[in-house]
């Protein structure tokens, strides 16, 4: 079923604004990995899955009328694991097992050697990057609830004045 831009215009707004930050924050973590050699762990990968979900939800809604609610549901998945993994990374939260980094079992110098020069896996509870204190993690938990609270109001403000 295909919009009128000019009639819905908060859709028009949310749709663009989400695919834009989408694209922004896909952008920086691929950058942040691949040109600053910052590797994520699995709760960040967990995240990028979650705005790549958001990235293709936006591209189908530029045609078609908006599904606010699954959105919102999307960036409150964004922020609930973020805001896991700031608590990870703040000793609130135990590590989760699948996101600790494997400790080293070797028998000789050259296996402990081999162990830490191939050793790419990342833990979730140590943040490789922070700015004023606060980890990537932090910025998308407060972005994404940003994110969820912007849709929910166009939402409103759409069933409020009946357009």
């Amino acid at each position: 079923m295909k919009i009128n831009n000019k009639k819905d215009k908060n859709h028009s707004l949310a749709t663009k604004f989400t695919l834009i930050v989408a694209c922004i924050v896909l952008i920086g973590s691929f950058v942040s990995q691949y040109v600053y050699g910052l590797q994520p762990c699995a709760l960040c990968l967990y995240q990028r899955n979650l705005w790549i979900v958001v990235l293709l939800f936006s591209l189908v809604l530029l045609a078609y009328r908006p599904v606010w609610p699954i959105l919102i549901f999307l960036f409150v998945m964004i922020a609930a694991v973020s805001g896991y993994q700031v608590g990870v990374e703040n000793k609130l939260f135990e590590v989760p097992s699948f996101c600790k980094a494997s400790g080293l079992s070797v028998t000789s110098v050259k296996e402990l050697t081999d162990q830490i020069m191939n050793n790419t896996e990342v833990s979730c509870g140590r943040p490789q990057f922070t700015l004023f204190g606060i980890s990537f993690a932090g910025f998308d938990a407060m972005l994404s609830a940003f994110m969820a609270l912007f849709i929910g109001w166009l939402f409103l403000c759409k069933r409020r004045h009946g357009k």
